[in-house]
């Protein structure tokens, strides 16, 4: 029994050299492989930190600050353009307005002196004038 012992002993201290020589080189492969994987990862890093700091100042370069004088002069433009938009808009009603009596100052008239399908009113000589009829 002792014989077998040995035996199987000696068969599995064969095998652990067997296996240690062939993962030897395996070991040193994965540990090359880990190097290399570091060393790409190192690469990569800076690459992608670049990228980045390329991406950041550009997005920092759309944004351009003016300063408190320019945007003062910006804000009173932009104030004395409403204004001018409001006054435009008064004018624009008043002139609405005017138009309105005129017109009913005017047909009044027409029917206080009963031409009103005969006669226009000629704003020139502030008369009413016949219609000619045409044939």
């Amino acid at each position: 029994m002792e014989n077998i012992k040995n035996e199987v002993e000696n068969e599995v201290k064969a095998v652990e050299v067997e296996v240690a020589k062939v993962v030897s080189p395996v070991k040193v492969g994965i540990e090359e492989a880990y190097s290399d994987a570091k060393k790409v990862e190192g690469v990569v890093a800076a690459d992608v930190s670049a990228a980045v700091k390329e991406v950041v100042g550009k997005i920092v370069k759309t944004e351009i600050a003016i300063t408190t004088e320019e945007r003062l002069v910006i804000r009173e433009l932009e104030t004395g353009f409403l204004r001018l938009q409001l006054d435009l808009q008064n004018i624009q009603r008043r002139i609405e307005d005017t138009t309105k009596k005129y017109d009913n100052t005017v047909a009044a008239l027409a029917k206080k002196y009963e031409c009103e399908a005969t006669h226009i009113f000629d704003l020139a000589s502030a008369m009413f004038k016949k219609v000619e009829k045409a044939v």
